[in-house]
């Protein structure tokens, strides 16, 4: 149920508003789901603090043995091979944001479709470019053990990107 009220919250253009949703007459516990949705989730979380730059911020967010799985040779293993992976995409793309469109979320996992834009000003994952502005897909999944992210798989439209970069 939280994760069709997520997408509600996330979807201003669509026509239903917060209270026409399927829990709305059930009193108490519909108020206690609104609040509950209302916080965010530990993908939107992470992401915001990688976004800003608070690298500290992903132990509350990852186990130390956290495993990532990701294309262009950027996985990692453990919380601290995260952080030096997202220290060097933020150096070579100033201003990177994730917006979360759809979270869907479980006590064990998470699910989220994001847009990322910024400008690409270096190199990152064998890609190269000088102040190229940029908009992609990606698609990241959780695994939650004990309250905090234990793997992730990051999905990213690469060929989008190189594309926009000027890449073949």
């Amino acid at each position: 149920m939280s994760a069709t009220l997520d997408k509600t919250r996330r979807c201003p253009d669509r026509e239903r508003s917060r209270e026409d949703t399927s829990l709305a007459g059930l009193g108490r516990l519909a108020h206690l789901e609104v609040n509950v949705r209302a916080s965010r989730s530990l993908l939107e979380s992470l992401f915001a603090a990688g976004d800003s730059g608070n690298l500290d911020a992903f132990d509350r967010y990852m186990h130390d043995d956290v495993v990532v799985h990701a294309p262009a040779g950027l996985s990692t293993r453990g919380v601290n091979s995260e952080r030096e992976s997202w220290r060097k995409a933020r150096a070579a793309m100033p201003g990177l944001h994730h917006e979360f469109v759809d979270v869907l979320t479980t006590p064990s996992a998470e699910a989220a479709r994001t847009v990322a834009t910024g400008t690409f000003d270096g190199t990152y994952g064998g890609l190269t470019a000088r102040g190229r502005q940029f908009t992609f897909d990606q698609a990241v999944f959780a695994h939650i053990r004990d309250g905090k992210i234990s793997e992730m798989w990051e999905i990213v439209d690469v060929a989008a990107l190189r594309e926009q970069l000027g890449g073949d």
